[in-house]
């Protein structure tokens, strides 16, 4: 759910690039990343941007995300891959630990579909499968 992006800012955008203090910028809780390697995160006034590096190929980007507040102009950002309005409004869980995951940020009301019910062992979303309030999309 946590998107990360990782490449290099072109001249233009490198005077307004900052690295953003995960703790103060980003999330309304302090996060603790003791694993994860390779991403960057960057602010370009108020889009947060980030950046996943190939782990085999430093100077490669392997994906790269814009985060833009919703009703804002879409930024000017070349390089950025997928341009997300946020805060997002609906989410499909393509994947059962997809709704774990959500159910951790207590956003479980967001799920408008699943990919696969079988694997869903989530009352909640259970019970809105069930009458039909949160599609099923099928396997991906």
């Amino acid at each position: 759910m946590i998107l990360l992006i990782a490449c290099q800012p072109t001249k233009d955008q490198s005077s307004e690039n900052e690295t953003i203090d995960l703790a103060t910028e980003s999330f309304s809780f302090t996060p603790k990343v003791k694993y994860a390697k390779h991403f960057s995160l960057h602010k370009y006034g108020d889009v947060k941007a980030m950046i996943v590096k190939n782990p085999w190929d430093e100077g490669d980007t392997l994906v790269s995300y814009a985060l833009n507040p919703k009703g804002s102009q879409e930024p000017a950002l070349g390089w950025a891959e997928f341009k997300i309005p946020v805060p997002i409004d609906e989410v499909v869980a393509t994947s059962s630990p997809h709704v774990g995951f959500i159910s951790l940020i207590n956003e479980l009301e967001r799920i408008t579909g699943v990919a696969d019910d079988r694997y869903i062992f989530d009352s909640y979303i259970y019970d809105k499968i069930s009458t039909g309030q949160i599609a099923q999309v099928g396997s991906l």
